[in-house]
């Protein structure tokens, strides 16, 4: 029997109590296999599960990891967009871009760490550091990106304009410097 397997993610699985497992030929593409399987976008890398569930932490090196041409339905389980971004996530459930943001928020809130970022971006207009600056404009070039991705999808016209606004002025404080 020929199995296919695509952006899926097999971790942390143990044989059924019935001792019952796959034996056979088995085509996995796309998909994170612990301990490694040969095949084309397979990874072996911790999923970074965000719970029991299987839902994907923010980190997890599974999101954007999929295969799109397999993709046979418009929302995962979760009733989400199958695929939020440039590629599908592997697992069942699809990691929203404005999620990883409002966690993002949420964290910096939760740690308190406005005005720490506040003194380090004035720290930042007070001392050249260009090797840090170039690592910033392109995590901000890729911000960008993204953003214009989910433009009028996952996030709205108006907010896409903001936010872009936003991190290209940071952009240009940066060159400036």
């Amino acid at each position: 029997m020929l199995v296919s397997v695509t952006s899926c993610i097999l971790w942390s699985n143990t044989a059924s109590s019935t001792g019952q497992q796959i034996y056979g030929l088995a085509t996995v593409t796309y998909s994170d296999v612990q301990g490694g399987w040969a095949g084309e976008g397979n990874i072996d890398a911790d999923p970074l599960f965000a719970d029991a569930d299987g839902r994907l932490s923010p980190t997890s090196p599974c999101i954007n990891a999929g295969d799109n041409s397999v993709v046979l339905v418009a929302t995962e389980l979760d009733g989400n967009l199958r695929i939020a971004g440039p590629r599908v996530d592997m697992g069942a459930f699809e990691v929203q871009p404005t999620k990883l943001i409002l966690d993002l928020i949420y964290e910096i809130i939760e740690l308190d760490l406005e005005s720490g970022i506040e003194n380090s971006l004035l720290a930042k207009l007070d001392t050249v550091q260009k090797a840090n600056d170039s690592v910033a404009i392109n995590l901000l070039q890729a911000f960008i990106s993204a953003v214009e991705a989910q433009r009028g999808k996952q996030i709205p016209e108006a907010d896409a304009d903001s936010l872009i606004a936003a991190a290209q002025h940071i952009i240009d404080l940066l060159m400036a410097i």
